[in-house]
């Protein structure tokens, strides 16, 4: 059936329908989107973010310096930062070879913070 313009009958109903079966499908996804946990994953396990902290993401590392003024790294976890982890590869006053070029050998002293510094030749 046609009306007086020539346009079928009940075809404005049909699409207004469908219009609103859409946009609630659109909305239904939005909502599924943001109510689903953020997760970060951290080695092998995936760690909730809803009640993390903005500035410290769990698994997440940081350089930084101890109180003895050595370099090292602090890791985030359960949404705080661990203290100021230095890795040691040496004893303090320890003496280790090394190469102050390609061709000769010299000594490294170890400094307080457990690393070799300052090469010098034999």
């Amino acid at each position: 059936m046609n009306d007086r313009k020539g346009r079928v009958m009940g075809e404005g109903p049909v699409l207004a329908v469908l219009f609103l079966l859409v946009l609630l499908f659109v909305l239904a996804m939005l909502a599924y989107v943001f109510r689903s946990p953020v997760t970060y994953n951290a080695g092998n396990s995936s760690i909730p973010l809803l009640n993390a902290s903005p500035g410290c993401i769990p698994g997440v590392r940081m350089n930084c310096t101890n109180s003895l003024g050595c370099s090292g790294q602090k890791l985030c976890v359960e949404s705080s930062w661990t203290e100021c982890v230095t890795r040691r590869v040496c004893t303090p006053g320890q003496k280790g070879a090394c190469h102050v070029n390609s061709c000769e050998m010299g000594y490294a002293t170890c400094d307080s913070c457990g690393v070799y510094v300052n090469c010098t030749p034999r």
